[in-house]
């Protein structure tokens, strides 16, 4: 088996509000857990969304509160910054503000700046997601997968409006 294979449950938006979590860490199941706020994953950065108090490992806890900074980092500057830099890269190629004549070269160089910067954000953030973070989806719901079967039973014991997708 997989060592991030686990049950996957399904957590209806309208009832995120009122959830009874068990007090087992939902990466490994033990007792005593670290409880982490997290912001659900959407498909977009600046979506409002859904922060579920979760109970983690101490090791993952330490990765999911890493992620919270470098989010708020990532929305607050870095993609800014990103967006900065590709529109001065198309304002040096098509209105020359930064010399008398358009520019190739520094539209280019201000572009690879751009997405390599982009980049470098995607990979930490790859890095920082647990297998167990929260995902919205599609605004009906929040997903959380590779859970232990047993944290999922006692999610559901707790939950009745919680489902077991699969393992």
């Amino acid at each position: 088996m997989d060592a991030n294979a686990g049950a996957q449950l399904f957590i209806p938006l309208e009832k995120v509000e009122r959830l009874r979590i068990p007090a087992l860490s939902i990466t490994d199941g033990t007792i005593d857990p670290e409880w982490v706020s997290l912001h659900c994953v959407g498909r977009h950065p600046y979506t409002r969304t859904v922060a579920l108090r979760l109970p983690l490992d101490a090791a993952s806890a330490s990765i999911a509160c890493r992620w919270t900074r470098f989010r708020r980092l990532e929305r607050v500057v870095l993609l800014p910054l990103v967006g900065l830099l590709l529109a001065a890269g198309i304002a040096a190629r098509y209105t020359g503000i930064f010399g008398s004549a358009p520019s190739l070269n520094l539209e280019i160089g201000l572009w690879t700046i751009g997405l390599a910067l982009l980049w470098c954000s995607r990979l930490r953030y790859r890095r920082l997601t647990i297998p167990q973070h929260p995902t919205l989806v599609a605004r009906r719901g929040v997903l959380l997968k590779h859970l232990p079967v047993e944290v999922a039973h006692e999610w559901t014991n707790g939950n009745a409006d919680v489902r077991i997708l699969g393992y």
